[in-house]
């Protein structure tokens, strides 16, 4: 009969699966909400390095009076990330911007035939030469140049409404295969 007196201590099984799966749960919440601030985040540093890299081509048409010319194309009117990183790098404090170097859920399209680059970048006074109409945003076909990258159609509502689109001669949203295609920025006209 003593054992009926005695008072168990400690938790039942219920009580603790219970008390596991709440801070499971309160877990997957924090961790959802942490995912959503870093690709935020990501967004944020892309569009602060498309700016870096506007300003860049800003003091290089000051000190040279034109824009970095095309290397590729017929006639040459763009280049890749890695053929104009050399010519404005002069004109950016930091380390050269790594744009779109990562933005949590987006497959960014290679921009240059090794696959490694994140944009390009076209001269629009060669690229019209080159019946290239092309443009950013609300710039227009009048626009100086455009600096572009694209993202897979199927993830592009994590980048819509983040950054111009890059648009066709009509004004629509340039569109190519699998990829959607948008601007880093607004460029002069």
């Amino acid at each position: 009969m003593s054992h009926l007196n005695k008072k168990q201590k400690g938790f039942t099984l219920i009580e603790l699966l219970v008390v596991i799966s709440i801070i499971g749960l309160l877990s997957s919440i924090v961790l959802a909400s942490l995912n959503v601030a870093r690709q935020r985040a990501q967004i944020a540093s892309a569009q602060q390095e498309g700016v870096q890299l506007q300003n860049a081509l800003e003091i290089y048409y000051t000190d040279n009076g034109s824009y970095p010319p095309g290397v590729q194309g017929s006639p040459p009117f763009y280049r890749d990330e890695a053929q104009l990183e050399p010519l404005i790098s002069q004109y950016i404090s930091d380390s050269m911007p790594t744009f779109t170097k990562g933005i949590s859920g987006a497959t960014l399209y290679p921009m240059n035939y090794g696959g490694a680059g994140k944009y390009r970048y076209a001269n629009k006074k060669s690229a019209k030469l080159a019946g290239w109409n092309y443009y950013c945003g609300n710039a227009g076909v009048n626009s100086a140049y455009a600096i572009y990258f694209g993202v897979l159609t199927s993830q592009k509502s994590i980048i819509d409404g983040k950054f111009p689109k890059f648009k066709n001669s009509s004004g629509g949203h340039y569109v190519s295969g699998d990829y959607t295609f948008y601007c880093v920025g607004e460029p002069p006209r």
